[in-house]
């Protein structure tokens, strides 16, 4: 699992809530420190044969998931019953887009658990200050948000306007907004990939606004796929815009409560001038796969686990933990209409689940809608 947080302690005390309901099952977790050390770490494991039963798998894993023919689909499986152990199967509650992305040639492949899509997050305080009222939505927004903000730069309020992590995720995302391909062959779906698609209008377009934010000197750059600084830097108020996951939304909005300013959030601001318009999101996150060849009473095991990790009671509370967006649809109306002992925030310092004191966690804390809207 490629969490080493308290969402990893999120993890681990969900499992064992699991392991308290059965004799003969014993789940255990291993923190793993990234997605691309989890696939390497699992591919060596099983050239030796030493390899875990359940392993999380990144959404840009799911071609290495299926041509390494190394796991076992959830749905086969399954095999058309409506439980597993006692553990409730319903495909139909997850939310469509997550359950199309990783339903491979008409079979649900895996089991959907942290799915995520960036977002913006502003300091509304700075923004206002600047006389700025609105949430910029659009790239040229930001531009025009940065001019007002340089005199707070010039005069050491603020470092510079804007900062998220430089990622490759982003490229992905603001190309098929634009309802572009990232690679050839249709993004590697009609055929395997062989070549970026470098030289579109869609890829300049995205280069030229990175040229007009650097150039000014509106955006601090803090390194290759570095979150840790840019978040730091943004809920230390040092920058008034900030572009990340839908998972770091506790992260962030905890770091701007205790800094003291206003946060707000809405969706990752796309190319106003796209000729085909705004298209939407693409998913990031990750979802769990059971290995195959395993014996019947282990795979039972496994599944059953999986179903129970992301029930409609778990998911709502991993998201509360996270940010991450609930992947049943059972799970949002579940925070929506909360009642006295719910028992599903995740309370940090305690390191256990505690009651959700409002009865809408969405209306107590709207940032944690914007992903899902």
């Amino acid at each position: 699992m490629a969490f080493s947080d308290h969402r990893y302690d999120w993890a681990v005390d969900t499992a064992e809530r699991f392991n308290a309901l059965y004799d003969d099952i014993n789940v255990t977790m291993v923190s793993v420190v990234d997605y691309d050390t989890i696939v390497n770490n699992y591919t060596l494991g099983r050239e030796d044969g030493n390899y875990p039963e359940i392993v999380q798998l990144f959404d840009a894993a799911l071609q290495f998931a299926v041509d390494s023919k190394w796991f076992s689909y959830a749905e086969d499986i399954i095999a058309g019953r409506d439980e597993v152990l006692g553990q409730a199967v319903d495909f139909d509650d997850i939310i469509p887009v997550i359950s199309n992305y990783y339903t491979v040639d008409g079979v649900w492949a895996s089991v959907a658990w942290n799915t995520s899509t960036p977002i913006m997050y502003y300091n509304v305080d700075l923004l206002q200050a600047a006389g700025i009222e609105e949430l910029p939505t659009t790239w040229a927004d930001i531009l025009d948000a940065c001019a007002a903000l340089q005199p707070m730069v010039d005069d050491g309020t603020i470092s510079a306007c804007a900062t998220w992590p430089f990622s490759g995720w982003f490229i992905e995302q603001w190309l098929a907004q634009q309802n572009e391909y990232m690679v050839n062959n249709e993004n590697g779906r009609a055929g395997r990939a062989t070549e970026f698609n470098l030289d579109t209008d869609a890829y300049r377009a995205i280069a030229e606004f990175y040229r007009e934010l650097y150039s000014n000197g509106y955006f601090i750059f803090e390194g290759q796929d570095q979150w840790g600084p840019p978040t730091q830097t943004f809920v230390s108020g040092k920058t008034a815009i900030f572009m990340s996951s839908s998972a770091a939304a506790r992260a962030v909005s905890e770091g701007a409560a205790e800094t003291g300013f206003a946060l707000d959030t809405v969706g990752m601001a796309h190319n106003q001038d796209a000729p085909s318009g705004w298209v939407g999101n693409i998913l990031g996150g990750a979802t769990m796969w059971i290995s195959n060849g395993l014996a019947p009473e282990v795979e039972e095991a496994a599944m059953a686990f999986l179903l129970f990790f992301s029930n409609t009671e778990n998911s709502a509370s991993w998201h509360t933990a996270s940010g991450y967006v609930p992947v049943r649809n059972s799970s949002i109306d579940l925070l929506s209409n909360l009642e006295p002992g719910n028992e599903i925030l995740w309370d940090i310092p305690s390191g256990s689940r505690v009651d959700i004191e409002a009865d809408d966690w969405y209306a107590a804390f709207p940032n944690y809608l914007t992903a899902s809207t």
